[in-house]
């Protein structure tokens, strides 16, 4: 048998299966849905991981500004924040900024406001490589000592 013959009888039948629309369904959703949806899971998961890193951020700021106002001196207030902030799981581990009124920090009725700043992995810049921002506040609140504290 020649190559000729071999052709002439197997190329009706595969132009014939070519034919038939079985699997256009998804030949279709391969070819058009696939690269639409690729992007919106990336964009969704990307949006969904830096609200969770706001929100912890948030939290940790909570809950040392909270240790803060509660300690009896400046010194314990530091040592509480320090504590919070190492046994949390934020890596790389924030720093932070402590602004209250000068000699009536610990006054009741005084306003004392926390910043965490960290360093929080941007984008690629044109170059290919990753770039760090040391300095963006990463969660920034303020409360109020207790009026019927003694001070």
């Amino acid at each position: 048998m020649n190559q000729f013959s071999l052709s002439k009888r197997f190329l009706p039948r595969i132009l014939q299966y070519c034919v038939q629309e079985r699997g256009s369904a998804v030949v279709e959703f391969v070819v058009l849905a696939l690269p639409l949806f690729v992007p919106l899971v990336l964009f969704v998961n990307g949006f969904a991981t830096k609200s969770f890193s706001e929100i912890s951020y948030q939290n940790i700021a909570r809950q040392s500004l909270r240790a803060f106002v509660t300690s009896p001196d400046f010194e314990t207030g530091v040592r509480r924040i320090e504590y919070i902030i190492s046994t949390s799981e934020i890596i790389p581990t924030p720093r932070y900024i402590i602004s209250c009124p000068i000699d009536k920090c610990f006054t009741p009725g005084s306003i004392v406001t926390i910043e965490l700043l960290g360093a929080i992995k941007s984008d690629a810049v044109s170059d290919g490589s990753s770039n760090l921002d040391s300095n963006k506040v990463l969660a920034k609140l303020s409360e109020r000592f207790d009026q019927w504290r003694d001070s």
